[in-house]
């Protein structure tokens, strides 16, 4: 099978992207604004020139013929004969791995700068109507200062087996455009996608599904995070351990709706009670914290 050539595609039809060095880009990755989930800026979609794929970190993986078609607002049939046209070289497929390994041959490698909490992040906590004397205690939170890529962020490091395999970081100004920024690969133990935050907190045989990591501060123990709308076959598989799963998403968001959708049909194979969650707020994290502790009382009961 020959490799769709998604930038000369690209060039053709005077649509923008953002190569390799880009801060939303990867190394191999071609990104643009993703069109099936417009109103987010950034440039979310993402090509992988090496296995010949399209991710958007938002909304998860789209079809070649879908992406042409929403791109230049052309039928299925038109869309088959341009993905034809602009095929290339053979496509490099990557080899198969039984089970995602863990990278023991270092420590977990925290930002620069990284101490506690600081009265301008206790302060940030409890402008959002957080504890962060418990937060501290229940999720061990840290912080950075005014240096370095992670600067004036919260970091919450993630565990795994009581083991620190990684960590995320979110901006407690609300000036950078990503709010929440993930440990570099070379700096991690163990991959966090591949892993949920806050799965060793978990008190019993219920889990609720969120997706980022202060919906887990907000709800507490019982709570896991799976960074984002776009989860991985990896987390899935983590959760076939629990009796009940509890998917909680965005209900505002449309596109959190439909991977709600995604990721309890997924986990209903097994002979688990899957049920997604609605309440009156939009988020798990906008909620006030007396309701939050009363659903997951419910939930968790």
């Amino acid at each position: 099978m020959k490799l769709f050539d998604f930038t000369r595609f690209c060039n053709d039809h005077s649509i923008r992207y953002v190569s390799e060095g880009h801060k939303h880009t990867q190394a191999g990755w071609l990104n643009l604004p993703c069109p099936f989930c417009a109103g987010h800026d950034g440039y979310h979609l993402g090509w992988d020139s090496n296995l010949d794929r399209f991710n958007c970190w938002r909304c998860g993986f789209h079809k070649h013929t879908d992406v042409i078609m929403i791109l230049l607002h052309v039928d299925k049939h038109e869309a088959v004969k341009l993905w034809k046209k602009y095929q290339g070289r053979p496509v490099r497929r990557e080899k198969k791995q039984s089970k995602p390994k863990a990278r023991i041959d270092h420590d977990v490698k925290l930002p620069i700068g990284t101490t506690e909490l600081k009265k301008v992040h206790r302060d940030y906590l409890r402008g959002r109507k957080f504890n962060p004397k418990k937060l501290k205690r229940l999720w061990n939170l840290k912080a950075t200062g005014p240096i370095g890529p992670y600067k004036f962020r919260i970091i919450a490091p993630i565990y795994l087996d009581d083991v620190m395999i990684s960590f995320q970081g979110r901006d407690i100004t609300d000036k950078h455009e990503l709010k929440y920024k993930a440990c570099r690969k070379d700096d991690e133990r163990l991959l966090h996608q591949h892993s949920l935050y806050g799965i060793d907190q978990v008190p019993g045989d219920t889990v609720v599904i969120v997706e980022g990591i202060t919906d887990v501060w907000r709800l507490g123990p019982g709570a896991v995070a799976t960074f984002g709308i776009d989860y991985t076959r990896a987390q899935v598989k983590m959760l076939k351990r629990f009796k009940r799963l509890r998917v909680f998403f965005d209900s505002a968001d449309s596109q959190a709706v439909k991977q709600a959708e995604l990721l309890a049909h997924d986990l209903s194979i097994w002979d688990n009670e899957v049920e997604i969650v609605e309440c009156d707020y939009d988020d798990p994290g906008s909620m006030p914290q007396i309701e939050a502790s009363k659903l997951m009382k419910e939930l968790l009961s």
